[in-house]
């Protein structure tokens, strides 16, 4: 049965500040695939880094996909500030993906908060040197108007081209998204 898969994970006990965990997943079916992952973790003061690896492959050995995760958040006063990066790789795709945010608490509640990120596939360029690509941007005030009601602004802009990618029908586009959300929480 496809639902016969078997997963040990060990997580390491804290050492000091550092953290990890491994896993491996056996898909319990020939032709399935099987999964190892790993992933660490440090914290010291006001910074903290983490980081994955993720591989999978087919029981025959063939390696189906591979991902790499990193990322680092420090945290001076009210200015939190986040970076990331990271690769996802098969027999399709080679994209690599960068993202930064910072986020600056004001006073009486509010917030104001910015990021950005983009992610290329290699797999997908032209022969003019064009790959497929997304890059966003967005940024945010936020209120908590009283305990548990919050209200949220916000302005993205995206740009997406489309390179040589067969995966699907998308043509390129760009464009821009407003909102203004109420969140309560009870």
């Amino acid at each position: 049965l496809n639902g016969d898969t078997n997963k040990i994970k060990y997580t390491m006990p804290a050492m000091g500040n550092l953290t990890g965990a491994v896993s491996y997943q056996d898909s319990g079916v020939a032709g399935t695939t099987d999964e190892t992952s790993i992933g660490a973790q440090y914290s010291m003061d006001n910074l903290t880094v983490g980081w994955s690896r993720i591989e999978a492959e087919t029981a025959s050995g063939t390696k189906y996909s591979e991902s790499t995760n990193m990322g680092i958040k420090a945290v001076f006063g009210a200015t939190t500030v986040i970076a990331s990066a990271g690769d996802h790789i098969t027999a399709t795709e080679d994209r690599e993906n960068v993202g930064f945010g910072v986020k600056q608490a004001l006073d009486g509640g509010m917030h104001i908060a910015a990021s950005m990120v983009e992610s290329e596939d290699e797999y997908d360029k032209t022969a003019a040197g064009l790959t497929e690509k997304l890059t966003a941007s967005h940024i945010e005030m936020g209120y908590s108007i009283a305990p548990g009601l919050s209200a949220f602004v916000s302005y993205s802009n995206y740009d997406y081209e489309n390179g040589t990618n067969n995966d699907n029908a998308e043509a390129d586009d760009d464009g821009t998204i407003s909102k203004l959300v109420i969140k309560a929480s009870f």
